[in-house]
């Protein structure tokens, strides 16, 4: 509460000054413009680093696409003929949770006189009330191993497993951030998100781990390699 008093002064004798002196309108103008400019210089550096980071996940895609070589050293319990094919970190778990109910709806009784102070009113509160839309909301962060079988979560929290014989569908955004996959016998979706940061992003990793199981260590060769094509286009894109 003191900081907004303190800060409305500020303002007010900020606005005092500048019309008293019509010259300040031009530092505030520069000031103005400096701020546009540091903001403008940020955004760009951010793309920058995202597209430098997706050339590096290409190049991973095409280095896991050679062979799809198990990891050996991998900590995972595994079932038989199991193998891990690619791990990465910094991946947040996210769920699927109502923001609530929404409520609407008015009065709906009458006014009766008792005296001529005193009134009652009959009937009640006439309301409806309805779940609003589910939101994707972050619950953990860990890691993520994929394999020709299944895909875990692993975080501080929580742990999740998506076996891939039991998938009842899969949802990959653009670039493969996030993916949420539904399977039989869970009732909640659950979804991995997370930016690539110079490795494959968990829905690309998804849908290598569910091309392997589907198709074969071949066909998954030929989506890494595609993608990874893909991806080198749309950067020689930006640079034109």
């Amino acid at each position: 509460m003191v900081g907004l008093v303190v800060a409305f002064l500020l303002l007010a004798f900020g606005l005092i000054w500048l019309i008293e002196n019509p010259s300040g309108w031009l530092y505030v103008g520069l000031g103005i413009a400096g701020i546009a400019f540091l903001i403008y210089s940020l955004r760009k550096q951010s793309t920058k680093e995202r597209v430098r980071n997706m050339g590096v996940m290409a190049k991973e895609l095409r280095r896991v696409a050679e062979n799809f070589a198990p990891i050996e050293e991998s900590y995972l319990s595994r079932k038989p003929g199991e193998y891990v094919f690619y791990e990465r970190d910094q991946v947040e778990l996210r769920e699927y949770k109502s923001a609530g109910r929404a409520t609407t709806g008015g009065y709906g009784g009458a006014n009766y006189r008792l005296t001529q102070n005193l009134s009652v009113s009959g009937g009640g509160i006439k309301a409806s009330s309805k779940a609003l839309p589910e939101e994707s909301t972050t619950i953990d962060n860990g890691s993520a191993i994929f394999t020709n079988q299944r895909v875990i979560f692993m975080g501080a929290n929580h742990t999740r497993e998506w076996d891939l014989s039991k998938l009842l569908g899969l949802q990959i955004s653009d670039a493969g951030f996030e993916v949420s996959a539904g399977v039989s016998g869970r009732q909640k979706t659950s979804a991995l998100a997370g930016d690539c940061l110079g490795m494959i992003t968990p829905g690309i990793a998804f849908a290598l781990a569910v091309e392997i199981y589907q198709q074969g260590k071949e066909s998954a060769q030929k989506l890494a390699l595609e993608t990874a094509d893909d991806i080198d286009g749309q950067i020689s894109s930006l640079g034109k």
